[in-house]
């Protein structure tokens, strides 16, 4: 079962909480939303049995990271290095949650 609502609702409650609005917990919302972009496949392929896959990997993103990081170093006005950072702690709160909460398999 898919809990992205939950956890960008409970994000966005952390988030008031400890602080104001700001370019980091952007990234973290847009983080928590990453992994369950492997739900477009359901629709391209017959297999219903697409979430938990690569997108729910910690390898994928450490490499999203680093990608988006040396894409940084190259053009840093195109790339904010907080919102880089929010993706990463929002695409791992994710994969933390889902390994907690899901009952399904997570790679």
């Amino acid at each position: 079962m898919i809990y992205t609502g939950f956890y960008i609702i409970s994000a966005l409650f952390v988030i008031h909480k400890l602080s104001t609005f700001s370019k980091i917990n952007l990234g973290i919302i847009m983080g928590l939303m990453i992994p369950d972009l492997d739900i477009l496949f359901k629709y391209l392929n017959s297999s219903s049995d697409i979430h938990g896959g690569p997108f729910h990997s910690i390898i994928f993103s450490l490499l999203l990271f680093i990608g988006l990081l040396m894409a940084r170093e190259l053009n840093k006005e195109k790339f904010n290095g907080k919102i880089i950072n929010g993706l990463f702690i929002g695409m791992l709160i994710h994969i933390f949650l889902d390994i907690l909460i899901s009952g399904g398999k997570i790679l």
